[in-house]
């Protein structure tokens, strides 16, 4: 697990009618670097939550860019398959914006994407930099911090249920446990996948390992 700092305090926002909890987790990387995650949830955070690990794309969800991606609408419709279940929690990375390299290297990327009709990870070679940095190593203190057993995550990357895998290793899988969906039922979107993920005796303190299997099913193609 990463170098947990602080938890901020938690405040209400208003999201249409329906009403979310947000919290800020500060925490020490490497080399010495201080980061931030925002925790943005609703409802019962219990296991089988949904969860959406979202990193910014500013460019999308700020300034409305349909031109690259669809991670604005990949964020809008977890919002809205949460408020359908009355539950769900964002986990929303500030520092992994243009996949862990900040925007400038994300607006670099895109130049070079429109000037040679290259994809975003050639841009990203081409700069000099490795395609994504992006580590996910707070996800085992956040889940942790809510005892989380099992999470339902809506994801098509498979770095991120490779990182979910990666906090542990063994245990014995919950057979109470399923895919929720086939590819873009729940999220609307091609290749979208919920996988959920169970958790064999979850174990605090820094020398116990928490353990993560995978539910049975074919894991989604990273995009």
């Amino acid at each position: 697990m990463a170098h947990l700092i602080s938890i901020s305090e938690t405040c209400s926002i208003m999201r249409g009618k329906m009403e979310w909890n947000l919290n800020v987790w500060r925490f020490l990387g490497a080399p010495e670097k201080e980061y931030e995650v925002i925790c943005l949830y609703h409802g019962a955070v219990k296991d089988g939550v949904l969860i959406r690990v979202n990193s910014p794309c500013l460019t999308s969800e700020v300034f409305g860019d349909e031109g690259r991606c669809d991670c604005k609408q990949q964020l809008d419709n977890a919002f809205r398959l949460m408020e359908e279940n009355k539950e769900g929690m964002i986990i929303y990375p500030l520092h992994e914006e243009g996949r862990g390299h900040g925007i400038s290297h994300k607006v670099n990327s895109y130049h070079l994407m429109s000037k040679y009709q290259i994809s975003t990870k050639e841009a990203f070679v081409r700069l000099g930099l490795v395609p994504d940095i992006r580590n996910y190593d707070y996800l085992g203190n956040i889940f942790s911090h809510f005892q989380l057993r099992a999470v339902s995550l809506l994801t098509n990357n498979l770095r991120k249920i490779d990182a979910i895998e990666s906090l542990g290793g063994e245990g014995q899988q919950d057979s109470a446990l399923h895919r929720r969906s086939q590819a873009g039922t729940i999220l609307g979107i091609e290749d979208t996948r919920t996988e959920q993920y169970s958790v064999a005796g979850w174990k605090h303190g820094k020398n116990n390992r928490n353990r993560f299997c995978p539910s049975r099913g074919a894991r989604p193609r990273y995009k």
